[in-house]
């Protein structure tokens, strides 16, 4: 059979990737951010319904991105097919998947809840997009999606972010899509295989660690963006802030507490990542006085500098980690909107339409709202307000702007207060950090 790709034709590396799906019933693409996963996955599944060998395919996402992304891909690469979008209350869900269609789209969490519907709807082929979300192989959702791909005739797991945090996350997603590939059937066995214990409670990957992984995750496809398409150069720049007296001393008192708890060893790494987020919170402005209220205070500076830079590039991205800040420079930062966890999907879309048209300048946001899927590549400049815990958000944050279609020089300017702030973005900017590395960085200030 012949397939005619009507509306605009793959670029090269998509028809490799649209031929590895063809070729293989389980798989992973982890091809980077802005290389066309979800169009190529598209053409390939209907290829495979052209030609008669599958009619239903289930695809499991973000949930900020089941419309922007996914509905809007299927309109442009295969319009002539239907969808069902499977989200709402329980009667609504049921009449979604009871709907003919050749696609259902729904969010990683759904499978949780309607675990046995998923099941009944009897899925040939299922798609996961953003799989770490699976990487937990204990959860609820997880061992759900692991029985929905388990009866599937295929499955796939997208991501450009395999191991966002651990070795661990391997073993969590060769659980759900092929778990015949992974060496040993249990993650004491994994734990063993992958990771070394340096101190207690604190592990690091094995020498061997990389092979081993790369050996379980197969069969598996994978090409960076710049091997894509041609894209203009990005750059990184600093811009460093003084904390107001007032922060600076709550911030050398909060540090000096946890120094103290450090030194007792009542921080363990299941507490790490709070308490490194609270320094970040309070060099990032939002002190909290002794009522648990919150006073935003030292950014006036980082304000005008937003605003200049807008001023002189046009559109920017401004993401802060912290609700209460993104909040206040919603306020403060002219021609600017916020886009946090709690904006309604109609709301957060209609913001993002006004961005890509130009209605206002400034769009503050946090990274993990924006870190799947959104394409903003009409804009070249992001300001990052503070560190963010986590190399898989700040790399996917960067993504949304530097992806296929981007024709201008991207900028990256990271705002800093501290040294430690300093080496954050740095490490940011090569690999993946631990909270109890972050912590370590500001107890030996």
């Amino acid at each position: 059979m012949t397939y005619e790709f009507i509306y605009r034709d793959p670029y090269k590396h998509q028809y490799a990737v649209i031929n590895f799906m063809l070729q293989n019933k389980k798989g992973y693409n982890f091809s980077g951010m802005g290389s066309g996963k979800t169009a190529a996955s598209l053409w390939a599944t209907d290829i495979l319904m052209e030609e008669g060998k599958i009619k239903k395919t289930l695809i499991l996402c973000p949930l900020s991105i089941m419309h922007s992304v996914w509905v809007e891909e299927i309109k442009e690469t295969v319009p002539n097919r239907g969808y069902s979008i499977v989200h709402g209350t329980r009667p609504e869900r049921l009449r979604a998947l009871a709907k003919d269609a050749s696609y259902y789209i729904s969010n990683h969490d759904a499978v949780r809840t309607y675990g046995a519907e998923f099941l009944k709807a009897n899925f040939d082929v299922i798609i996961i997009d953003e799989v770490d979300a699976y990487k937990n192989h204990k959860s609820k959702r997880s061992i759900q999606a692991q029985k929905i791909c388990d009866k599937a005739k295929a499955t796939y797991g997208l991501t450009g972010t395999p191991l966002a945090n651990s070795p661990e996350d391997a073993f969590g997603i060769g659980k759900c899509v092929n778990p015949s590939g992974l060496p040993v059937k249990y993650i004491t066995r994994w734990r063993q295989m992958t990771l070394v214990q340096i101190a207690p409670f604190i592990f690091e990957p094995r020498l061997d660690c990389a092979k081993v992984i790369h050996a379980a995750l197969q069969p598996a496809i994978a090409f960076k963006l710049e091997d894509c398409v041609d894209l203009p150069d990005i750059s990184y720049r600093t811009m460093e802030f003084d904390m107001e007296p007032k922060q600076k001393k709550y911030y050398d008192k909060v540090r000096k507490d946890q120094l103290a708890e450090f030194g007792e060893g009542t921080i363990v790494a299941q507490t790490a990542a709070i308490k490194a987020n609270k320094l970040l919170q309070i060099s990032a402005g939002a002190v909290y006085d002794e009522d648990g209220n919150v006073i935003i205070m030292g950014i006036k500076d980082k304000i005008d500098s937003i605003e200049n830079i807008a001023r002189q590039v046009g559109q920017v991205i401004v993401f802060s980690q912290f609700v209460k800040v993104a909040d206040h420079l919603g306020e403060q930062v002219k021609d600017s909107r916020v886009i946090y966890g709690k904006t309604p999907r109609k709301q957060r879309d209609q913001i993002l339409a006004d961005f890509k048209a130009s209605r206002f300048s400034v769009l503050i946001a946090q990274p993990r709202i924006l870190s799947h899927g959104v394409n903003m590549q009409f804009c070249s400049t992001i300001i990052f307000f503070g560190p963010i815990l986590g190399n898989a958000y700040y790399r996917q944050a960067i993504g949304r702007i530097r992806r296929s279609g981007q024709k201008k020089k991207q900028l990256i300017i990271n705002f800093s207060c501290t040294k430690v702030e300093k080496k954050l973005y740095k490490a940011l900017e090569t690999k993946e950090i631990t909270s109890q590395e972050v912590l370590e960085l500001y107890y030996n200030e």
